[in-house]
């Protein structure tokens, strides 16, 4: 324990009275038994025992609060609890701008939205059987190398030499539980962040290399990194990262002690404020600059530039429902779409066009050619389980969350008044919609779904009107009409998909591609749409309509056979043919007796009839006829008795006549009255 005694007091706190003197050792000695007490370290509880000290005793300069700023130094790692679950956070810098193994990453690719939710892991996970670097987003490599994740990422200013650079700070956010369970290198970095050592750590990504020969700030690189796609943050407790702690990197940054003396450039900015100076009523400017942009940096959160639509669409959807509404995670709409599990965690950027159509279409803004999840999926109204319009989403673009939106002022109106208007026509809401004034009004997006060919549906390749594309697919050659480019003339013909309304009150025409479309679904029997549902479908856009062509059918329910073909067509094929002979010999006679029976001038049956009855019961006929029953000649037919008359009737004997049951039951009754039983 260190000797806080007045010695130390007049060593960290100068001009201080015997009394200030008594109160600083007080303090100080307190905070540094409580640090120590909630499982601190000593050097790190003498450092904030000393600060809370000085902070306390003392006349401030200037009326100035006693405040100590470091520039790299955050906070030291925490533990948090959230669900139930044990978390340490911990300040880190994954990247500095410069050159790293010889690819130059400049300031601009260092976007921080990107980082968020970063997976981190122990080490770079590789291939067991190649040791081949692979992608940490996959499931089976976060269950056994994934710790946690990075959040609250921003940008922050470290240095490449002398010159300052862009940096990525973020906080680490580690499952404490699963640290200790993996135990070797886990438990390792865990132990070395919560005593506040240094760790290393390592970014990967993936990202567009341009090779090209150049020097960045006196280091030379060999090729240039664009786009960055992260994958991971790799915690290098035994290695060394490419950008290491001396370049900046690491986690937690912690500034070490300066052998200057405090007379360089940047212990100056980092000296504390009631420190010694050359002026000591005031703090110097280079200080208090410092500490505006440490504060600027802490308070101030960067806005988010977003590629949403500038007018709203009319969303894709099947029905409405009016249940409690949680807005969709990207992940989650690709899983209800049909995305693949690769998919459902993949950049944005490295999904297919077709699927992030489909994703935009369950919202009002979202962008197709978006390269972000919150712009893709901006203001989602449809729920992508059930396809239905959720009214508790429409009501959140009006209320809270639309009117919080950071987007241009028009496409927030746009938003809320197709918001108004679903209401109105899906849930006889009666709400009333802004109006605008033609020099406000938004301009229409432009439809951006690839036109597809009449021959086979196979989407085109891009094409300006009037030029002559080949199918790839079919290889029907076709000239472009007016399709979904931008730029088209206005005033050109309606296109193949559904033009948009011309008033918001007013609904257009289906187009005949609608329509032919709406036609094949109702005809269609396995997908269950009716003539009742033509209005809704007619409603819809083309590219809807293609997703319902798409969804699987319901199977056709086929009852037993009603025909002996239909039954022998069932039978496996050798058994068809032995079936078969055996149903013409049973038409045979069956045909032969219904002749015969034709023929008897007595028949009371018709042909019809004949022919609904079995053959067995048709040659029965035969026989009561008394004809010979034909292709069957051991069959009698039945003796005609016909003119001989009825049996005779027997006289039968008195002698033989059967004698009358005796009357006993009246002698019971007398018996009875004279016993008494019965009156």
């Amino acid at each position: 324990m260190p000797p806080f005694d007045a010695a130390m007091a007049r060593k960290h706190k100068k001009n201080l009275s015997d009394k200030q003197v008594r109160q600083w050792v007080a303090v100080a000695q307190s905070m540094y038994d409580r640090c120590m007490a909630d499982g601190g370290s000593a050097g790190p509880c003498e450092a904030r025992a000393i600060r809370a000290a000085n902070g306390v005793t003392g006349t401030p300069r200037g009326n100035l609060r006693h405040l100590t700023v470091h520039v790299a130094l955050t906070a030291p790692p925490q533990h948090m609890t959230l669900n139930n679950l044990d978390y340490l956070t911990a300040p880190c810098v994954m990247l500095v701008a410069g050159v790293l193994n010889g690819g130059l990453i400049g300031e601009a690719e260092l976007v921080p939205q990107d980082w968020n939710a970063c997976p981190v892991t122990i080490g770079h996970p590789t291939d067991a059987t190649t040791g081949n670097a692979i992608s940490a987003r996959a499931p089976q490599v976060l269950a056994s190398s994934g710790v946690g994740h990075v959040y609250h990422v921003r940008l922050g200013q470290g240095t490449r030499g002398s010159a300052p650079v862009a940096s990525l700070v973020g906080e680490l956010w580690l499952d404490v539980a699963r640290m200790q369970g993996m135990g070797g290198e886990a438990q390792q970095a865990l132990t070395m962040l919560e005593a506040q050592e240094a760790l290393e750590v390592s970014t990967a990504f993936f990202s567009t290399a341009v090779a090209g020969q150049g020097s960045y700030l006196g280091t030379p690189y060999g090729e240039q990194h664009f786009d960055l796609r992260p994958d991971h943050l790799a915690l290098l407790p035994n290695a060394v990262g490419a950008c290491n702690w001396a370049d900046g990197c690491g986690s937690p940054r912690l500034h070490t002690a300066c052998e200057c003396g405090g007379t360089c450039p940047t212990c100056q900015e980092t000296m504390p404020m009631d420190a010694p100076s050359s002026r000591p009523e005031t703090p110097s400017p280079t200080r208090l600059q410092a500490l505006w942009t440490m504060l600027a940096r802490f308070f101030h959160e960067d806005p988010l530039i977003t590629n949403v639509l500038s007018s709203a669409r009319r969303p894709s959807y099947s029905g409405t429902e009016s249940t409690a509404w949680s807005a969709p995670s990207l992940g989650e709409a690709i899983k209800a779409l049909g995305g693949t599990s690769e998919q459902q965690t993949a950049h944005v950027a490295d999904l297919p066009a077709s699927l992030k159509r489909q994703v935009a279409a369950l919202s009002l803004l979202g962008d197709p050619a978006a390269d972000n999840a919150r712009d893709l999926l901006f203001f989602p109204v449809v729920n992508p389980r059930t396809g239905k319009l959720n009214e508790g989403a429409l009501r959140a673009v009006i209320s809270g969350r639309g009117s919080q939106a950071n987007i241009p002022e028009a496409a927030k109106t746009s938003a809320q008044n197709m918001a108004r208007r679903l209401l109105n026509s899906a849930f006889d809401a009666g709400l009333e919609t802004q109006q605008t004034t033609p020099e406000d009004e938004p301009e229409t997006p432009t439809d951006t779904t690839p036109a597809r060919c009449p021959a086979c549906n196979s989407f085109l390749p891009d094409a300006e009107p009037g030029e002559d594309v080949e199918c790839p697919h079919c290889g029907h050659v076709m000239t472009m009409a007016d399709v979904r480019h931008a730029g088209d003339d206005p005033a050109a013909p309606a296109t193949a998909t559904r033009p948009p309304p011309a008033t918001p009150e007013e609904d257009p025409m289906p187009t005949p591609i609608i329509k032919h479309r709406v036609d094949a679904l109702i005809t269609n029997e396995r997908t269950r749409w009716t003539e009742q549902d033509r209005h809704l479908l007619e409603s819809q856009d083309e590219a809807f309509l293609i997703r319902l062509e798409q969804q699987p059918l319901a199977p056709v329910h086929i009852g037993p056979p009603t025909t002996i073909q239909e039954a022998i067509a069932t039978l496996p094929g050798n058994l068809q043919e032995p079936m078969q002979a055996m149903a013409d010999e049973y038409d045979q006679r069956k045909t032969a007796a219904i002749q015969v029976l034709v023929a008897t001038k007595r028949c009371p049956f018709a042909e019809d009839e004949l022919m609904a009855m079995t053959a067995q019961r048709v040659e029965d006929l035969v026989v009561m006829a008394g004809a010979a029953v034909p292709l069957r000649p051991g069959v009698q037919a039945v003796k005609d008795y016909s003119g001989r008359g009825g049996p005779a009737r027997r006289e039968v004997p008195e002698e033989e006549q059967v004698p009358l049951p005796p009357k006993t039951f009246a002698l019971v009754v007398e018996q009875q009255r004279k016993l008494g039983l019965i009156p």
